[in-house]
């Protein structure tokens, strides 16, 4: 028996080392992929080259990236699928990284049209799952002496803002700084995880059951406090299956379009101030009002808003996996005038943050299942189609460097998140700041939306339109991003009531007061 306890307490510590359990959301990723629909993550970032570079400076870099020998994870570990429990990641035996890393020519003359158009192929193929699930390509050709790296890492590995943070891990601050390491160097890691033992590992898995269980009355007070409010029309919180059946949400093929459109960082920042807003509310709003353009032009208008999945990073320990919450905002796409379609958005974001600020971390994670769960379900089931969309689109925001950085002597021009697409979901936006812009980049299936890039062309138009909406309420002290909350029918036909019964109270009391003063006149003429 107590050889037993040893040889169940080294396989447990072998699987700590070894072997990381994918959570439910990780696992979702992997259940949604398909041929037509990928679930990596990718990050495109471009390079000015440095003038006075002595020799073939892309060669230069892949040649120090090929002779990295201590990688960290995940960028060494791939999937392993079980029948009764949650897939896993474990470390490969003899992993190769030149199977991962590609070296590829831009045709000339190199522009960002064509280098997007290269980025759309290499988006549309699938991560080989044999392998670990990242790829990435240094890309020389650009035009004005400039080259770009674009990296694909699966979206059950990690969240937005931890690939971020891994694609800067390998980046300096100082141009001076040389380094061929990049993002999957073990020695980039800022977060080491300490050993964890067997019975570290069993109170931890005690400790998740514990707070899932906790949960459930946090996520009872929501749905209870949000349904309550929708019926009497107190709410700006979406529900699922309150959307639309729109354009976007129909059967996608395996193409993409990438474009992509920035804003002075400057111009959003004085305007949120001036409106008292956040820069992402600004950009939502822009986003909304081109789409609207968009599906006037297309006569694909709805008579209600279309709705967002706004996808909320959440507190976690290291870079890996995903923690991750998810709100859902009317976009007020079914809305003309620009400032009015701002306070939808400022007003639908700030109470669902609200909402879920209260909540435990394992509360808010559930709440990100429930907005995206019956998707899922549906969709495997092949049934999405019988019922409205848990939500039209995704729109995510991903912080980007605030400061200049370098790659060997390069600087960090640009750095663009390119997001997924779901089946059904042909449109997905994603928002990243960096140094002096805001860049709105929108990965579409050309099917579904076709000529997506007059969207992106009419975001500098819709901004402006925007900023002059709203400094002229300003100048005319009729500025305010406060929404009156409309009642329901019956709220109203109840004061109407009260209202009625009040006015023939008192149409009754004044004519009893004249019959009286009539009366005393009478008598007094006897």
């Amino acid at each position: 028996m107590l050889k037993v306890k040893y040889i169940i307490i080294l396989l447990v510590e072998w699987a700590a080392e070894h072997m990381k359990k994918l959570n439910a959301v990780d696992t979702l990723f992997l259940t949604m992929e398909s041929h037509t629909t990928p679930m990596h993550i990718s990050g495109l970032a471009t390079f000015k080259i440095p003038d006075d570079y002595d020799g073939f400076f892309c060669k230069d870099i892949v040649a120090g990236m090929l002779s990295c020998d201590d990688i960290k994870p995940p960028f060494d570990m791939h999937i392993e699928t079980h029948t009764l429990s949650l897939p896993t990641i474990e470390k490969v035996k003899d992993f190769d990284i030149s199977d991962h890393i590609r070296h590829v020519a831009l045709p000339q003359p190199g522009n960002k049209d064509i280098l997007f158009e290269m980025i759309s192929r290499l988006q549309e193929k699938s991560l080989d799952r044999s392998r670990p699930l990242w790829e990435l390509y240094v890309v020389e050709g650009l035009e004005d002496n400039r080259m770009a790296i674009f990296v694909k890492i699966h979206h059950s590995l990690v969240d937005g803002k931890g690939f971020m943070q891994f694609l800067h891990a390998g980046l300096s601050h100082s141009p001076d700084n040389i380094s061929d390491k990049l993002l999957f160097q073990n020695s980039h890691q800022q977060n080491t995880k300490e050993e964890v033992s067997w019975s570290d590992g069993l109170l931890s898995f005690i400790s998740d059951i514990s707070d899932q269980a906790k949960s459930l009355p946090d996520i009872a007070k929501f749905l209870v406090e949000v349904t309550g409010n929708k019926l009497l029309k107190k709410s700006f919180t979406s529900l699922p299956f309150e959307a639309p059946k729109s354009f976007l949400n129909q059967k996608i093929s395996g193409h993409r379009k990438l474009v992509s459109c920035e804003i002075p960082l400057s111009k959003l920042t004085e305007l949120s101030k001036r409106a008292g807003c956040t820069i992402n509310d600004l950009a939502l709003c822009i986003c909304s009002n081109a789409l609207r353009q968009y599906m006037l032009v297309n006569d694909v208008m709805e008579k209600s808003s279309l709705i967002a999945l706004l996808p909320v990073a959440l507190p976690k320990i290291d870079s890996q996996g995903n923690s991750l919450s998810s709100i859902l905002c009317e976009m007020g796409t079914n809305i003309s005038e620009p400032t009015d379609c701002l306070r939808k958005i400022y007003n639908s974001t700030s109470e669902s943050k609200r909402l879920l600020k209260g909540m435990s971390q394992a509360a808010q994670e559930n709440i990100n299942l429930i907005n995206q769960g019956p998707f899922v379900f549906l969709e495997s089931m092949n049934l999405s189609s019988k019922f409205k969309p848990s939500f039209n689109l995704i729109v995510t925001n991903v912080p980007g460097p605030k400061d200049a950085l370098y790659l060997n002597g390069a600087k960090l021009e640009s750095v663009s998140p390119i997001p997924f697409l779901c089946d059904g979901h042909g449109l997905m936006i994603a928002i990243t700041g960096s140094e002096n812009s805001v860049e709105i980049g929108m990965l579409a299936c050309p099917k579904s939306v076709p000529n997506v890039e007059s969207i992106t062309e009419s975001l500098p138009q819709m901004f402006d339109q925007l900023e002059a909406s709203i400094d002229q309420q300003i100048a005319q002290g009729k500025w305010s991003l406060e929404m009156p909350i409309i009642e329901s029918q019956k709220t109203i036909d109840k004061k109407k009531a009260v209202k009625v019964k009040k006015t023939r109270s008192s149409s009754l009391d004044d004519l009893s007061k004249k019959i009286d003063a009539l009366t005393e006149k009478i008598e007094k003429l006897n």
